[in-house]
């Protein structure tokens, strides 16, 4: 091993605040199956985030401002997986980041994209376009798509809490032919995990 002895910190980032979604499932997973090296720690405020206002963007920004900008420059790397509303990146995570365009916490910061769904390939664009231009640094290799849509999916995200932990601990066992499907996932993640740690300088 070669770098950083230390755990490369990732921000983990759900863009919907839905409670049963596939995003915020995928984001809790990659805490559980995160490769030695990687610690992922899942931002759970995004919802405190005010709607933004340049005029409030001041010494003293709004209190749930201050601790997204304080979580972003404590990590070494981002995760994000966002779905797509009317062809556009969710409202509540694009009003996130417009609060860090003049901050620059994401300024060189490596930066790893996880989109749920096949089908959702313009908020991704977009998403990415936007992060981009905010001098974020989007890792190629760590951005993957991981398709959940579907009817079984969602019966498979409801019990994912439960379900993504005994994999990571290597209990690779349910029944039908889903356990399949579930592990290709988390070999995915744990694959974007490692690649984010390698951007970091990790290996």
């Amino acid at each position: 091993m070669t770098g950083n002895t230390e755990a490369v910190r990732v921000l983990a980032i759900s863009g919907s605040l839905r409670q049963a979604s596939s995003n915020s499932a995928l984001v809790s997973a990659a805490v559980h199956v995160a490769p030695v090296g990687v610690e992922v720690s899942v931002y759970g405020e995004l919802a405190d985030v005010p709607p933004f206002n340049p005029d409030l963007d001041t010494n003293t920004a709004p209190i749930g401002v201050v601790r997204f900008r304080a979580a972003l420059e404590a990590c070494e790397a981002i995760l994000i997986c966002s779905p797509e509303y009317a062809h556009g990146v969710s409202g509540v995570l694009k009003n996130a980041l417009d609060w860090i365009v003049t901050s620059g916490e994401l300024m060189d910061k490596p930066i790893a994209l996880i989109n749920a769904s096949g089908r959702a390939t313009l908020a991704y664009a977009s998403l990415r376009e936007t992060l981009t231009t905010m001098s974020g640094r989007v890792i190629e290799d760590a951005s993957v798509t991981i398709p959940l849509e579907g009817s079984r999916s969602r019966r498979r995200q409801h019990r994912a809490g439960r379900f993504f932990l005994p994999i990571a601990e290597g209990i690779a066992r349910r029944a039908g032919s889903s356990c399949t499907s579930w592990c290709d996932t988390i070999a995915t993640l744990l694959e974007s995990l490692r690649n984010i740690s390698v951007a970091c300088g990790y290996f």
